[in-house]
């Protein structure tokens, strides 16, 4: 996938005229509670320099920056994150029937490691998209966020000037989903492991009790071989990934993965702070240049973790899938294709496709 479809709730058409140099007719700034046909013009044209804008490539990740520890007091940037919506309705009733009303408000929660940043703004009337917008911009729901941000380097508590709000859609001509539900890819869907699925997994305390006994350097033998990949390289401190493939699949469909591959060596459940300083190796994976990003641990993956990935994801400059494999979906692969003994100790197999190739 290029580029995902942008679709606006909330445009600033005068930050966007400003930082796109281009000139956007003065009827979008009437208030969407007085839509007429010459808005409705105007913010389509709009919505078409908002897409442009977003697929340019110059609307850094937010998380990015916050996780790099580049992240300078102010700067503009795009994020995707869970928000929460308030006033918008009254808003724009009350600006219809001529009377005064609040400001509307939103507030959103931005990963900084296994911690959470909360940033907060106030919306204007003027600037909804539609009538729909308004609908959308009433309730807890995930997003797409463009603007001026504003965090002193460990704050949790942030403001953001929004320019551009709204969701990022799959470019499908039949119901479109929202990217930040699509992104997310099933491993049993991955055509080299379709058959975990028929793997009961055992206990919670069955799964910590094997997969503790599984090296990390096992996993990858064991992974390249069912995927097919012969080039396997040696973990060393620069790395982005632990493996790179463009010979896997989903679905049928022909894909390019990386993988990062978290052994025993980070013992129980996984979060944020185990992927690196401050969750860099997240980011470092996001570098390849792979359409889907596969994290795998020997137990469980904490939802700080999968929030990260989807965070990163979401990026319209460059839209990615993940995957998490968690300590269960590794048993029911290893035993799926038979790299546990009786016992459950891993069992080194011969490559089948070296195999054949000699003969």
């Amino acid at each position: 996938m290029d580029k995902l479809v942008f679709s606006p709730w909330y445009i600033n058409t005068r930050r966007l005229s400003d930082v796109t140099r281009t000139a956007l007719s003065p009827a979008a700034q009437v208030s969407v509670a007085h839509n007429n046909l010459e808005r409705v013009a105007a913010m389509s044209e709009a919505r078409f320099i908002a897409q442009r804008f977003v697929d340019s490539g110059k609307v850094p990740n937010l998380a990015d920056l916050i996780v790099k520890e580049k992240f300078p007091g102010r700067v503009v940037a795009g994020v995707w994150s869970n928000a929460i919506f308030r006033g918008s309705s009254a808003a724009a009733k009350a600006s219809h029937d001529g009377k005064r009303f609040s400001k509307p408000t939103f507030s959103l929660r931005v990963l900084i490691g296994d911690d959470e940043c909360i940033l907060t703004g106030t919306l204007e009337i003027e600037h909804y998209y539609s009538s729909s917008a308004v609908t959308y911009m009433s309730r807890r729901t995930q997003a797409y966020f463009v603007g001026q941000y504003e965090l002193a380097e460990g704050a949790r508590l942030g403001t953001l000037v929004p320019w551009l709000i709204g969701d990022l859609l799959e470019p499908v001509d039949v119901l479109p989903m929202s990217w930040g539900r699509a992104a997310d890819v099933y491993v049993g869907l991955i055509d080299a492991f379709v058959k975990m699925r028929k793997v009961r997994p055992p206990a919670e305390r069955e799964v910590v009790r094997i997969m503790r006994r599984i090296s990390e350097a096992q996993i990858k033998q064991a992974f390249s071989q069912l995927i097919g990949e012969p080039f396997v390289p040696k973990d060393w401190g620069g790395e982005r990934s632990d493996l790179y493939t463009s010979r896997l699949s989903v679905d049928g469909k022909p894909t390019t993965a990386a993988f990062l591959l978290k052994g025993p060596s980070v013992p129980g459940p996984m979060h944020v702070a185990d992927t690196g300083k401050r969750g860099d190796q997240i980011p470092r994976l996001f570098e390849e240049p792979a359409d889907l990003m596969i994290l795998q641990h020997c137990n469980k993956v904490e939802t700080s973790v999968v929030k990260t990935m989807r965070v990163f994801a979401v990026d319209p400059a460059r839209p990615r899938s993940y995957c998490i494999i968690d300590g269960v979906d590794t048993y029911c692969i290893l035993k799926a294709y038979g790299y546990l003994d009786k016992s459950d100790a891993f069992k080194p197999r011969r490559d089948p496709k070296a195999r054949r190739r000699k003969h």
